[in-house]
């Protein structure tokens, strides 16, 4: 009980006694027991730095998040546009084709007029017997 009692005085003797550079000191350091408004200061402080850290890594990963999303719309597009690119070859490949066909039979379609009518001045002119 009496080391609590004079613990006591001592405490509060000493705010006094030490010139206020050195009360600085010491109270910061915790020996006059002031410390603990700089150790709050400190969670504090630590606190503060967590929650920006914690601030920092959100916003970094809403970044990725959006760089990501980005990217696949990017994706998405490319791929998009190589389709209808390869839809539209394909058609114009196969509008060429039609037109080849096309050509082939009128090809054949002026092979055959022409063979008939070979045919048939051959038969006139008494070159060929008639079938």
């Amino acid at each position: 009980m009496w080391l609590l009692i004079f613990s006591t005085f001592l405490h509060v003797f000493s705010g006094s006694l030490f010139p206020p550079p050195l009360r600085k000191q010491l109270c910061e350091s915790g020996h006059l027991g002031e410390g603990e408004e700089k150790e709050k200061r400190r969670r504090r402080e630590g606190e503060e730095k967590e929650k920006r850290r914690r601030r920092e890594g959100e916003e970094k990963e809403k970044r990725r998040r959006r760089e990501g999303e980005e990217k696949e719309k990017r994706r998405r597009r490319e791929g998009e546009e190589k389709e209808k690119r390869e839809k539209e070859e394909k058609e114009e490949k196969e509008e060429k084709e039609e037109k080849e066909e096309e050509k082939e039979k009128k090809k054949k379609k002026k092979k055959k007029k022409n063979d008939d009518l070979v045919e048939k001045t051959e038969y006139i002119s008494g070159l060929k017997h008639p079938p």
